[in-house]
């Protein structure tokens, strides 16, 4: 990690916040709803993880069901065929090594490690585009299409309908 990636966004952040009592999202709720639609909130990889240390505790059931005559050894005797004879088997296995070790969780700690690099990537992009939709809500003329444009791209990435995003005119 480099001071750049973590300041460049913070200081976009405090210095595009719209004042107290401005109108429109603030960048802030922006970035919360880029990650929820993008499925990059950190819960679900705890969640996740929480569900991976519980699994080893479950059984893995089988259930075998049979009809006839089932045969073993080849040199055993047949027993007298009944094809009417129904039989069951139900077996539970647990694998208590996966408490201590599992190489899911690996997995899953690297799937995170990810997530959280493209939190960061998407947190930025989301506040550099901000700084330029406001940017644009500023000036006169061509840039105020360009502020639609913008807004637009915002509402995407976020899919919330912002009506605020729009210049008004």
């Amino acid at each position: 990690m480099t001071l750049r990636t973590w300041l460049v966004p913070a200081v976009l952040m405090t210095l595009v916040s719209p004042p107290l009592g401005a109108h429109g999202p603030t960048v802030e709720q922006l970035q919360r709803a880029a990650l929820r639609r993008a499925g990059l909130e950190p819960a679900s990889q705890e969640e996740m993880l929480r569900r991976l240390r519980l699994a080893p505790l479950l059984p893995q059931l089988t259930v075998s069901v049979w009809r006839g005559v089932q045969l073993g050894r080849p040199d055993l005797p047949v027993p007298l065929a009944d094809p009417e004879r129904l039989s069951f088997a139900l077996t539970a296995r647990w694998d208590l090594s996966r408490l201590v070790f599992s190489r899911d969780e690996l997995a899953v700690r690297a799937q995170a490690q990810r997530a959280a690099q493209l939190r960061r990537a998407l947190r930025a992009e989301i506040a550099q585009l901000y700084a330029r939709h406001q940017e644009a809500l500023r000036q006169q003329g061509p840039e105020a299409a360009q502020a639609r444009e913008l807004g637009a791209l915002l509402e995407a990435l976020t899919a919330e309908a912002e009506p605020d995003l729009a210049p008004q005119d």
